[in-house]
């Protein structure tokens, strides 16, 4: 029960028109710790950074690809 009158005030300290955003955080949060009782929303990000990750890695092995595709395409018209 503290807790939650801990949350009521911490609340209503935050500004009127930025309060709903605060509450949507508040559910955000709680809702991670469910998923992840340790990191909550934090093991969120890490899990997002992680495929960022991936998928740059990804983007540039296709990007090289591409790069060397066009120079073999460069050097096979030069012959024409």
């Amino acid at each position: 029960m503290y807790a939650i009158n801990q949350l009521f005030f911490s609340l209503m300290m935050v500004e009127e028109s930025k309060r709903e955003d605060a509450v949507k955080a508040v559910v955000y949060e709680a809702t991670a710790r469910l998923r992840n009782p340790v990191c909550g929303s934090a093991g969120d990000t890490f899990h997002l950074q992680k495929i960022v990750q991936e998928l740059q890695g990804r983007l540039e092995s296709v990007a090289a690809q591409v790069l060397e595709l066009q120079q073999q395409r460069n050097q096979i018209s030069w012959r024409f």
